[in-house]
């Protein structure tokens, strides 16, 4: 098995207590916005009905819009919180980023009325939009080389604890009838867990220390904002190439996820497999099953020294993802089966933590925020719209299947696109940050050379 070369003598940039810290306050800031997101999926039709709405209009209609506003609103979050992460500092703009969740979930606890509720989850959009590319960035930037990839799975095993906080939440209101909120606001009291938010920006304020690697490039990043601003460098040269790669990666890799984790158990639920509590069960249980997904995909593609062996082992995780989603429609309601099945799916979404390590990679430091941010943030968005266009249902009819069955092929399909898709990118494994800033300004200088020659 050929092997990866070993990165260079780094700097001593690397203080294992700052990088401690750091990787626990964007962890936190992580499981904020994924619980918040869980939520409302799984109480979308609860707070339907305490704005005026039935659960079948709110479900084909109105819900759609406001999820639609969030994803385009994250995209512009993740624009200006990308380039104030470059042009202020990743922590400095990751505490505002998190300050103005805090502001959306106010916002959100005092909505009476459907045009307020979209006004808040519009806010919210774009901070969600600024936190995953701001924290991949950080991680990138603190964890020593060696150490990146279980850095960033730490980081996004935040998501499914953030799944499992959710499922306990919503299971355990709607089960007691406990509520901070009157009539049918109750749903509100799970959204407490936004101001949370608040004492995570202070711990970072106050205990995270500012990206050595960003401090040393400021003057790059001036240079930039002077000729092109970050967003611009995205899209000129070779970068743009690597750009689009990575913004495909994270459509296509979402779409997939996506198509499961919203739709296939409300399927479930409307054809009488499964009853509403049991959807709830159900995502705690493979949340728990994710934790160790990503942390293995993390601990497993440092350990090896194989050349290609992120690439290898996203392929590997794809597989296990594909079997499982493929085999759903068959468990029908045999609930341990469906729950195995679940569970090996969520564990398999331990492979996406390979996006942070990989697009923290594929940036130079001056833009990197920026870079990340809008890769990771259209994906997303572009997923979420071909969901809401309808598009499972259309591959359905246009083969006479259920939406049940057309779901799970049509996931297994892009997911093993998603892992064709990963082997088309450079080998950056285990290169420094400085080595790649390196090969980055060598790339820029010879592209100006060409472009004046």
């Amino acid at each position: 098995m050929e092997e990866r070369g070993d990165a260079a003598a780094e700097p001593a940039r690397y203080d294992g207590q700052g990088a401690f810290r750091t990787l626990l306050g964007v962890t936190l800031g992580w499981i904020m916005d994924t619980t918040d997101l869980m939520l409302l999926a799984l109480l979308g039709p609860d707070i339907g009905i305490s704005l005026g709405f039935s659960e079948s209009v709110w479900n084909a209609g109105y819900f759609q819009l406001v999820f639609g506003a969030q994803l385009a609103f994250s995209t512009l979050g993740a624009v200006i919180f990308g380039m104030l992460g470059d042009r202020i500092g990743r922590k400095k703009a990751l505490v505002i980023d998190l300050l103005v969740f805090a502001a959306s979930g106010v916002a959100l606890l005092v909505s009476v009325n459907e045009h307020m509720f979209l006004a808040a989850r519009i806010l919210t959009g774009m901070a969600l939009g600024g936190e995953w590319g701001l924290a991949a960035a950080l991680i990138t930037e603190t964890q020593a080389t060696k150490n990146r990839g279980l850095g960033v799975a730490i980081f996004q095993a935040g998501w499914p604890i953030g799944i499992i906080i959710a499922a306990l939440f919503a299971m355990g209101l709607r089960s007691t009838g406990f509520s901070l909120f009157p009539g049918l606001f109750w749903w509100k009291t799970a959204f407490l867990v936004e101001l949370f938010s608040i004492p995570i920006a202070l711990y970072i304020w106050r205990y995270v220390p500012q990206s050595q690697h960003w401090l040393s490039k400021k003057k790059d990043h001036v240079d930039i904002m002077k000729a092109l601003g970050p967003l611009a460098k995205l899209f000129r040269g070779r970068q743009l190439v690597r750009t689009l790669k990575a913004m495909t990666l994270t459509s296509v890799g979402f779409f997939a996820f996506y198509i499961v984790w919203t739709l296939v158990p409300n399927e479930l639920v409307a054809a009488g497999d499964i009853t509403r509590d049991q959807k709830f069960m159900l995502a705690a249980l493979a949340g728990l099953a994710g934790i160790p997904g990503n942390l293995s995909f993390g601990y497993v593609s440092d350990w090896l020294k194989w050349k290609n062996a992120r690439k290898k082992l996203f392929t590997f995780y794809c597989i296990i993802f594909a079997t499982s989603t493929v085999l759903i429609p068959v468990a029908g309601n045999n609930i341990p089966f469906l729950a195995a099945l679940l569970c090996m799916f969520q564990f398999s979404c331990g492979g996406f933590s390979s996006f942070g390590a990989l697009f923290g990679e594929l940036f130079h430091t001056s833009y990197k925020a920026t870079g990340t941010n809008v890769c990771y943030n259209i994906g997303r968005t572009f997923a979420g719209m071909m969901q809401m266009a309808a598009a499972v249902a259309l591959f359905g009819a246009a083969l006479g299947w259920s939406l049940l069955m057309a779901a799970s092929v049509l996931s297994c399909i892009l997911i093993l696109l998603d892992s064709v898709i990963m082997w088309s990118f450079p080998d950056t494994e285990g290169r420094s940050v400085d080595e790649l800033d390196g090969m980055y300004e060598n790339e820029n200088k010879a592209q100006e050379k060409h472009l004046h020659g």
